[in-house]
């Protein structure tokens, strides 16, 4: 399985990606969600790209920073929409206010949508060598989320 991200192609509009992976016969695609593309947050146009190129999303990927549970129900319906299993996060960012969806809320979505719910064990990362950059990022508390 190969799997593409658009990660690789920061810059490039959502239709040329799915183009490019149609012409590189890749398996699927990994959606990273970040909030300046906006194109990638609609389901209608996703679901079209995905149809007419013959190229399924696999995966979807949460945005670095300020996710919120309103952000994860978008997410989980843009899933369902495209039929897509795994959704991927990471822990929350040192600069987020809000971190009850980390522990509160993906579980419970985990649970009741059906989906798999990857966490990335981000890398030990500190603010004034002292403060980490993303909280909750044990592995004991990712496998306890997970």
């Amino acid at each position: 399985m190969l799997l593409l991200s658009t990660s690789c192609f920061e810059g490039y509009g959502i239709h040329k990606i799915f183009q490019l992976a149609q012409k590189a016969h890749v398996t699927g695609l990994d959606l990273v969600l970040s909030y300046e593309n906006k194109d990638f947050w609609d389901e209608e146009y996703i679901f079209s790209l995905s149809q007419e190129f013959s190229v399924p999303v696999l995966s979807i990927t949460a945005p670095e920073k300020a996710v919120t549970e309103a952000v994860i129900d978008t997410i989980v319906s843009l899933a369902k929409k495209l039929d897509t299993q795994v959704i991927n996060f990471v822990p929350p960012h040192i600069s987020d206010k809000k971190t009850k969806w980390f522990k509160d809320y993906l579980p419970k979505v985990k649970k009741q949508s059906g989906l798999s719910i990857a966490v990335q064990n981000v890398e030990p990362k500190f603010w004034l060598f002292v403060i980490p950059e993303y909280k909750n990022a044990t592995f004991a508390q990712i496998k306890n989320i997970t």
